[in-house]
């Protein structure tokens, strides 16, 4: 009951759906959405925005049936058409109505409004924006600014065969790196994006970058390609995400990051080489050209590391913290246990090294297990580090405090932080040792790996037998043997008549038409209940027909109301019977 009321809450919301650029005196929806009945929707235009046209009150249902479950859902949509007269930055503000007599807000949106014009194949741009997105033009132009020479110099490997009517400004490639120069071991993000304001039917030759030198990880791969509208250099662009990547730079000096590559299908108007009439609008045709697309070579630049490291560095370049516990607080002499150690923060996390720890001389210490847990970027989380260990002997023991250095980028130095001493209790297990270095008469001490182990007599009743009694000699052996002979005749009787019972079809259908009948009537009473009368009686009437095919052995093709009459009477049933079954095959018919 609490996961449905969890589930009826969630799916009582209002979103909100806006463009996040669109340009200077070009219509843009806005789009309220609910998923359910809605009453009581109140909304008001912003200032310096234009309400050209709505509201426009739109509503879907859908009703699915998988397995004799039955599924429905309703949406409710309220459309707007705005118009910016004049740029700037506008916030759309947040709705609110009922939603199933529950009081609903949307969330509100930024729509940026640039000088220009909007390129026609971009559309109107309705609802391609969502929550959040209203700042990302703003923050993808700063980042042009990096790399401005991407659009320009990708063009360069454009074949002039292929790119028909499309222009190098039309559709470009871009990868921006969040830093064009990192020390050794710092993580920087990658993005490779497609800017077009053109139509693209599709991709061939795909060529990702190449990094030699980096230790990359793919950290957002989309199946499907979502388009985003940005502001690029005062031009709206559809742009989408295609690879995002986290790369550590593995060595030092200049590292040549190689260019991507694509070649893209562009859907253009096809031009007839005359004067264009009014009639052409109505009748215009469409070709796809193929446009060579490629980002420029990137040089970056990898410094070293300062010197002088301390002995604790592991590696890490960005910000770390360390924690230390034991996974059991007490534990007995020769028992396992492990120290497990996390190091987490922002940083290259997937490339620390595990932290020196010193354990006590007592402890058997094994190989240490590393489990990484990070962020979906790549650029934060937790490494843990697990030491196990077996203590060979009884008392308190305190590990730490350990010490890991690392890199810290701000500050431009290394940084050493400590995690406290942990302490571990090992009891004696209930065996009493001798703390003298002597050998005390009656007084035994549990085993220790000193080179030799020397064991103390064994005490208790003993376990003894008979001299010369062999258990293939007695009569327990001779009754196993036999009851092993009983056992395999029984189960050949037990196949033997299994495979009597396959053999004859006709009984097994009859003994199978009780549970066939159940399972389709069950059916059929679900389809009921549903409303679905015609896929009732369907159900109904191939429940009754299968049970009597299979209870009177009765081939479907010869199945027919005169034989099905002619077999029960013959079998001595009583007419009034047959009349009802006649009645309910009739009736579903």
């Amino acid at each position: 009951m609490l996961l449905f009321a969890a589930a009826l809450l969630n799916a009582q919301n209002l979103t909100l759906e806006a463009p996040n650029v669109v340009a200077e005196g070009e219509p843009f929806r806005v789009v309220f959405t609910a998923d359910g009945s809605v009453s009581d929707f109140d909304w008001t235009p912003p200032a310096g925005l234009t309400l050209m046209w709505g509201p426009q009150k739109g509503s879907s249902s859908s009703i699915t049936i998988i397995n004799g479950k039955r599924e429905s859902s309703h949406t409710t949509s309220y459309t707007y058409l705005l118009n910016a007269a004049a740029k700037g930055t506008y916030t759309i503000p947040a709705a609110t109505c009922k939603v199933g007599g529950k009081q609903c807000t949307s969330n509100s949106a930024t729509v940026e409004v640039v000088e220009g014009e909007a390129d026609p194949a971009m559309g109107q741009g309705g609802g391609q924006g969502s929550q959040g997105q209203g700042s990302q033009g703003q923050s993808t132009q700063g980042q042009s600014s990096q790399n401005q020479g991407s659009a320009s110099q990708g063009s360069q490997n454009s074949d002039p065969a292929i790119t028909g009517t499309v222009s190098n400004e039309d559709i470009f490639m871009r990868l921006n790196l969040s830093k064009t120069s990192a020390v050794k071991g710092e993580p920087i993000t990658a993005v490779l994006k497609l800017y077009t304001r053109a139509d693209i039917a599709g991709f061939e030759d795909f060529k990702l970058p190449t990094f030699n030198g980096f230790w990359s990880k793919e950290t957002y791969a989309p199946t499907n390609l979502e388009l985003n509208r940005e502001n690029i250099n005062g031009k709206i662009y559809n742009t989408t995400v295609i690879r995002r990547y986290m790369l550590i730079p593995q060595q030092e000096g200049t590292i040549v990051i190689e260019p991507a590559e694509a070649v893209c299908q562009v859907r253009v108007r096809a031009s007839a080489g005359r004067s264009r009439s009014i009639f052409d609008d109505f009748f215009d045709s469409y070709q796809t050209v193929k446009k060579r697309v490629a980002t420029p070579s990137i040089n970056f630049q990898v410094k070293p590391l300062p010197a002088g490291a301390p002995s604790s560095f592991g590696g890490g370049v960005g910000q770390f913290n360390i924690t230390a516990r034991f996974a059991n607080d007490s534990i007995a002499a020769n028992q396992a246990s492990s120290l497990i150690v996390t190091v987490s923060g922002k940083g290259n996390v997937t490339m620390l090294s595990a932290p020196k720890v010193d354990f006590p001389t007592d402890f058997d210490v094994y190989d240490v297990k590393t489990t990484d847990r990070s962020e979906a970027n790549g650029t934060g989380g937790s490494r843990v580090f697990e030491y196990p260990f077996i203590a060979r002997s009884y008392g308190n023991f305190t590990v730490g405090p350990i010490k890991y250095s690392y890199y810290d980028i701000s500050k431009g130095s290394y940084i050493t932080t400590e995690a406290p001493a942990v302490t571990i209790k090992v009891s004696s297990d209930g065996v009493e040792v001798v703390d003298n270095g002597g050998v005390a008469g009656g007084v035994r001490q549990s085993v220790r790996n000193i080179g030799s182990d020397i064991r103390f007599i064994a005490t208790g009743a003993p376990a003894l037998s008979r001299k010369g009694e062999f258990f293939v000699t007695s009569w327990p052996f001779y009754a196993i043997l036999a009851a092993i002979v009983a056992l395999f005749f029984i189960v050949c009787a037990i196949l033997d008549k299994r495979r009597k019972m396959m053999a004859d079809v006709a009984g097994t259908r009859n003994r199978r038409a009780n549970k066939m009948a159940t399972e389709r009537l069950r059916r059929s009473k679900g389809y009921l209940e549903q409303g679905l009368v015609g896929a009732y009686y369907e159900e109904l009437h191939k429940a009754v027909m299968g049970y009597v095919s299979d209870k009177l052995t009765m081939p479907v093709a010869d199945l027919s109301k005169d034989n099905i009459c002619e077999s029960l009477a013959a079998r001595g049933v009583q007419q009034s019977t047959i009349d009802c079954l006649m009645n309910i095959i009739n009736t579903c018919e």
